[in-house]
C-alpha cells in the first residue's frame, strides 16, 4: 500500500530527489516481488520517457523504435542496435531545435534515472523472487515434455526495447559524468597553479 508519494523533495543528506512511502505484507511473495518494480521503477520509468521523447521529437523516432523492437538479447543484437544508429546519425537534423531539446531532456532524465540507496536495498529481495519464479516457470515445461521457447522468445521481443533504451540511458549516464568531470577538472586544475 502507497503511504505517500513525493516526486521532487530533495534530501541533502541521502541525495534522493523524492521518494514513495509504501508498506506491504512481508509473508506475500507477490508483494516482496514488487518491491523490485517499486526500486527498479526510477531506471524503468526514466527509459521508458527517454522512449517517448524520442518518438515525439525526432523525425527518425518512429524508425528507430521499429529496430530496438526487433532486438533480443544477444550479442548480434547489440551490433545491430550499433550498425541502425550509425546509419540514422548522419540523417539527424543537427540544425533542429527539437534534436536538441531532446538531448537535453534525455541528459536530465538519464542523469537522474538511478536508483537511490534506499530503492535498491528494497529491490533485491524482490529481484531473487523474480529470478526464482522465472527458473520454476521453465522447469515445468520441461518436466512436462514441453518447451517454454515461445514464452521465453516472448519475454525477449518484450524486454528489448527496454534493454535498448535502458543501454543509451546508460551511454548518457556514461557521458554526463565525463563531461562534468572534465569541467569540474579544468578549474581545479588551473586554480592549483
Amino acid at each position: 500500500r502507497i503511504e505517500e508519494v513525493s516526486f521532487f523533495k530533495p534530501n541533502k543528506h541521502t541525495g534522493a530527489l523524492g521518494h514513495v512511502e509504501h508498506s506491504y505484507n512481508k509473508k506475500s511473495l507477490y508483494q516482496q516481488m514488487g518491491n523490485f518494480f517499486i526500486g527498479a521503477a526510477p531506471l524503468i520509468g526514466g527509459s521508458l520517457i527517454v522512449f517517448l521523447l524520442l518518438k515525439l521529437f525526432l523525425p527518425q523516432g518512429t524508425e528507430l523504435i521499429a529496430t530496438f523492437s526487433h532486438i533480443h538479447v544477444s550479442k548480434e543484437s547489440f551490433f545491430l542496435l550499433q550498425k541502425t544508429l550509425m546509419n540514422v546519425w548522419p540523417t539527424i537534423p543537427l540544425e533542429s531545435v527539437s534534436f536538441w531539446i531532446f538531448v537535453f531532456l534525455s541528459f536530465c532524465i538519464s542523469s537522474h534515472s538511478a536508483p537511490s540507496a534506499q530503492d535498491r536495498r528494497g529491490m533485491w529481495k524482490g529481484f531473487v523472487w523474480i529470478i526464482v519464479l522465472l527458473i520454476i516457470l521453465n522447469i515445468i515445461p520441461t518436466l512436462l515434455g514441453a518447451t517454454s521457447d515461445g514464452v521465453i522468445q516472448h519475454i525477449n521481443r518484450s524486454t528489448g526495447i527496454l534493454i535498448s533504451f535502458s543501454l543509451y540511458t546508460l551511454f548518457l549516464l556514461v557521458t554526463h559524468y565525463i563531461l562534468v568531470f572534465t569541467l569540474l577538472r579544468i578549474p581545479y586544475f588551473l586554480l592549483k597553479k
